[in-house]
């Protein structure tokens, strides 16, 4: 598999979280914060997902924690989908 470099997808999590929050301070855009805090909130609960992975005693556990991250994986990709075309056209959120 290819190497990944996680304090780039870090850095890249960091940069659009920064954003929507600054957004929200200097436009007085509410919704940007709110998405701010929802991508720092996934942010934390991927990190323990990671260590409930890592400490389940079996591989069922094992599954369930993966399973559990991939659906959780999905809707922060969705969400940041409808983001972007929020932002790229914002009065009618589409492309």
């Amino acid at each position: 598999s290819p190497i990944r470099d996680e304090k780039v997808i870090a850095s890249w999590n960091g940069l659009m979280i920064s954003a929507f929050a600054r957004g929200a301070q200097v436009l007085g855009e509410p919704s940007y914060a709110a998405r701010a805090e929802k991508a720092a909130d996934f942010i934390a609960w991927l990190e323990n997902a990671k260590e409930r992975f890592a400490s389940a005693p079996d591989i069922k556990g094992k599954r369930e924690v993966i399973q559990e991250i991939k659906t959780k994986w999905g809707e922060f990709v969705s969400g940041a989908r409808a983001n972007y075309k929020a932002l790229k056209n914002p009065s009618t959120g589409s492309s």
